[in-house]
């Protein structure tokens, strides 16, 4: 048995499918279907049942997943121990970010980080909050900026900063040079939406309902960089995090009033977990960041 056969099998038991687990591991799917093969081998028993929609485990299989999962958590956490004698010389950081920050906080934080630390491996996944606590909780990632609070109780939770969420226009839009704009005169506006799995969609909906209105789309299924661009060439408006909105120079963008929309971002770690000398320095890192380089940013007005 070989501990890759291990996580493999622990991807497969979580996405219920082989093609999706092997995007997670970057590697291919033949790779994990005879991985998967010759640890059931060993192990004399099957684990998977392969059916026309994935894969479902078997009573061995259930039997197996948290022994697998044990098993790897310990491996990790001897490798942690090891990598403190290194003294930040050499190991493995594995960080979740949500896109907007992976794609316009992170990558100077990185840098710094890397600076400081060159021998340090990152891993870095960016995805929904949900996602990443949850691999977060797993154990397949140390630590992850997220959108907080969190309702997981092995996890522990570090705020860091509020981003405003701000009405992105078209160029020439009659909203373009408004002070701010309550949320209810959207009501009659197109609507840009990211895509499903993205925080920011599940908040835009339910603060448009609350407002008392369903948002009229006019495309969905955006990412983080797209939106705005899509927004730019006039298919409608969005509201996005304003960190997004001066990350990319256009389209023009105005403050929301009645109600004023935020979101609070933060660190979130494993609390029964061993966290390595990798990670502290990361976070104490971005903490520091945040608060030399991001909050005045951030709290400046348009």
């Amino acid at each position: 048995m070989e501990l890759h056969q291990l996580r493999y099998f622990l991807a497969v038991a979580r996405h219920h499918h082989f093609s999706r687990a092997a995007q997670e591991l970057r590697v291919a799917q033949p790779s994990v279907s005879q991985q998967i093969q010759k640890l059931e081998s060993e192990l004399g028993v099957r684990l998977l049942d392969r059916t026309r929609g994935g894969v479902v485990l078997t009573e061995a299989g259930q039997a197996f997943l948290p022994r697998a999962q044990h098993a790897l958590e310990q491996l990790q956490e001897a490798r942690l121990e090891l990598e403190e004698l290194s003294g930040l010389r050499r190991g493995h950081l594995a960080l979740g970010a949500t896109p907007s920050v992976g794609a316009h906080v992170l990558p100077a934080a990185l840098a710094a980080f890397r600076a400081r630390h060159p021998g340090i491996q990152l891993n870095v996944r960016q995805a929904g909050s949900l996602a990443l606590l949850q691999q977060v909780a797993a154990g397949e990632l140390d630590v992850a900026i997220a959108i907080l609070p969190f309702n997981e109780p092995t996890l522990e939770a570090l705020p860091l900063f509020t981003d405003e969420l701000v009405l992105a226009v078209p160029p020439g839009h009659p909203l373009e040079h408004a002070p701010s704009i309550p949320l209810r005169a959207l009501a009659a506006e197109p609507f840009v939406l990211y895509q499903e799995g993205y925080d920011l969609r599940e908040v835009v909906l339910a603060a448009c309902r609350r407002a008392g209105f369903e948002p009229r789309v006019a495309l969905e299924g955006g990412e983080t960089d797209s939106v705005p661009r899509f927004v730019a060439a006039g298919l409608g408006v969005a509201i996005l995090p304003r960190m997004v909105a001066e990350g990319m120079g256009e389209p023009p963008w105005v403050r929301l009033s009645e109600p004023r929309l935020t979101r609070t971002l933060g660190l979130a770690w494993r609390r029964d977990r061993y966290q390595s000398s990798a990670s502290r320095a990361f976070q104490a890192l971005f903490k520091a960041f945040v608060s030399e380089r991001l909050k005045p940013t951030l709290l400046e007005s348009k």
